[in-house]
C-alpha cells in the first residue's frame, strides 16, 4: 500500500510543511527552499568525498616528489635535501590532478608531467610579455 501511495501523501518536504515549517517559514521557503538546500547539502557531500580523493593523491605525490628531490641530490631520505617548493607544488598539483581525473594511468608516460610543466611555463612568459608590450 505504502508502495503505490501517490508521492504528495509520501512528500518528505510534504511531511516538514505539515509538522510545522508551512506556518513558520511560509510555502516558498518550505518547499522551494528545502529543495534548494537539499542540492546545496548533497553537492557538498558530494564535493567532499571529491577533495578526499583528490587529498590522497596530493598526498601520494608529496612523498614521491620529495623523495625523489632528496634521492636526485646523493642524499638519503633521513638527512633530506633542497627542493624548490614553487616548482615541487606546481608538480604536486599537477600529478595530483592527472591522477584524479585519468587514474594512474594518466602518470603512465613520466615524461607527460614535464612536458605539461614546461607548457604551462611558455604559456606564462607568452602572457607575461603580451601584457607588457604595447598593443601597436
Amino acid at each position: 500500500q505504502f508502495a503505490l501511495a501517490p508521492e504528495k501523501d509520501i512528500s518528505s518536504t510534504q511531511a516538514t510543511a505539515d509538522f510545522g515549517f508551512k506556518q513558520t517559514l511560509g510555502a516558498l521557503n518550505t518547499f522551494v527552499g528545502v529543495a534548494v538546500h537539499r542540492r546545496i547539502l548533497s553537492e557538498a557531500r558530494e564535493d567532499m568525498h571529491q577533495a578526499a580523493e583528490l587529498a590522497k593523491y596530493i598526498v601520494h605525490n608529496v612523498k614521491l616528489v620529495f623523495d625523489r628531490a632528496a634521492c636526485s641530490q646523493g642524499r638519503g631520505r633521513e638527512t633530506g635535501g633542497t627542493v624548490d617548493t614553487f616548482d615541487a607544488i606546481r608538480e604536486i598539483m599537477l600529478r595530483a590532478q592527472l591522477q584524479y581525473l585519468g587514474g594512474d594511468l594518466a602518470l603512465f608516460c613520466p615524461e607527460l608531467v614535464q612536458e605539461l610543466l614546461l607548457l604551462q611555463d611558455h604559456i606564462e612568459e607568452a602572457t607575461a610579455k603580451a601584457v607588457v608590450l604595447p598593443a601597436w
